[in-house]
């Protein structure tokens, strides 16, 4: 074995850092996701607003992904009692709320 990876805190750190290269949006605030997913969405509405409509599709597409993002990020919040659990589950579904939100908007505007 490596020395490197000799003592197990090390063996931790190694296996977060594989963690967040193999899933980005867990090691990120999901609450910073999600506001990057907000700005997407307002610039398809700008756009959609201009006529623009490829790029409306395309920042609707963005926001929700993006807002699916932020609800996987969730996943790496502290969830150690009910409270916290219930607060989780209330912001993931109003996180769920807007990508069926801009799912729809982005199947209206796609086809234009």
């Amino acid at each position: 074995m490596n020395p490197y990876f000799r003592n197990s805190r090390n063996i931790l750190l190694g296996v977060l850092a594989l963690s967040a290269a193999a899933f980005p949006a867990l090691a990120e605030d999901p609450r910073a996701i999600a506001d990057r997913a907000i700005t997407a969405y307002n610039a398809g509405i700008d756009a959609e607003n201009a006529g623009n409509y490829s790029d409306a599709c395309i920042s609707y597409r963005d926001a929700a992904d993006r807002f699916e993002s932020a609800i996987y990020a969730l996943m790496g919040q502290p969830m150690q009692t009910q409270d916290e659990r219930d607060n989780i589950k209330a912001y993931a579904d109003v996180l769920q709320e807007k990508v069926d939100l801009a799912k729809e908007n982005a199947r209206r505007v796609c086809n234009k």
